[in-house]
């Protein structure tokens, strides 16, 4: 299961713009998507994909979620070293 987690919820420097959300420009990115774990977005636009049904704007693949993350929170990293994201909340497609 193939994941690429955006730079700034991996904890590596990045510049103010870079931390804007890819599609609004205007928020803060702090969502991924699932299942492919493709982030750079804000929540808010996050949750207009998964309502609208899109694909993901990076691979195609189909949305089921988004999930939320605090980009301020530190990295947390498993056995492996490998950064685990910790979602507060998610949004998922209505069935």
């Amino acid at each position: 299961s193939k994941r690429n987690y955006s730079a700034d919820a991996l904890g590596k420097p990045v510049s103010d713009q870079e931390r804007l959300c890819a599609i609004c420009m205007v928020s803060t990115r702090d969502a991924m998507l699932q299942p492919c774990g493709h982030g750079g977005f804000c929540f808010a636009c996050g949750k207009t994909l998964v309502a609208t049904h899109s694909n993901c704007p990076l691979c195609r693949e189909p949305i089921a979620s988004v999930l939320h993350y605090d980009p301020r929170a530190s990295v947390t990293r498993d056995a492996d070293g490998r950064a685990v994201i910790v979602a507060d909340r998610s949004a998922g497609a209505l069935v």
